[in-house]
């Protein structure tokens, strides 16, 4: 697996016309995906939370989210994606023609489900577990959504843009960010077991 452009096929569709509503497109349905996965599984956190009590919760995201840090660690030392499918919506779907509108649609949606595509980060497996088990709230899809859509709308159309399109074409710094939250998250979860004992 091979180091590839951490926002979805890279800038390259985005610049043909119609740019802005591809971008939109794209964005609105990453969001949309990634807000529905994360409400259905904090739905099927009430089953979960009947099962283990909040404690043992607190120590298994502890536990994934200090792994989490590993496996990101050892993915910035590689210079690869962290854990997940190694997979990406297909390109071909840029040359359907006059129903081409389709495409930043089942991109945007396929990439915001989560679990279907490469990940640039373990932090978006920490964040889908938090929601299963009800830790994190229904609404953490739409903030995951967002820390996509609105750095990829000022790398595209923000005259900022081009510096954090510069910052944004490593992996690297993502990969960062997600390590901090994830260790963040087992601070957190810690003090949140040591709390309840």
């Amino acid at each position: 697996m091979g180091t590839i452009r951490p926002f979805v096929q890279g800038p390259r569709p985005l610049r043909r016309g119609g740019g802005v509503q591809f971008a939109i497109a794209l964005i609105a349905a990453f969001v949309t995906a990634a807000s529905l996965m994360t409400l259905i599984l904090t739905e099927v956190s009430v089953s979960v939370a009947a099962l283990l009590p909040q404690s043992a919760l607190l120590l298994l995201l502890a536990a994934v989210a200090s792994a989490g840090v590993l496996v990101d660690i050892r993915a910035i030392r590689k210079r690869r994606l962290s854990a997940g499918i190694s997979r990406q919506t297909p390109k071909t779907l840029l040359h359907i023609g006059e129903h081409a509108w389709i495409t930043p649609l089942v991109w945007g949606f396929d990439a915001g489900l989560i679990w279907t595509t490469y990940r640039v980060s373990f932090a978006s497996w920490v964040m889908l577990l938090s929601a299963a088990t009800g830790i994190a709230p229904p609404w953490v899809g739409t903030v995951y959504g967002l820390f996509f859509g609105v750095p990829l709308l000022v790398m595209l159309f923000l005259p900022a843009g081009r510096l954090l399109g510069r910052f944004m074409s490593s992996l690297v710094p993502v990969q960062s960010l997600g390590i901090a939250a994830m260790a963040a998250m087992v601070i957190v979860a810690l003090k949140g077991t040591m709390a309840g004992a």
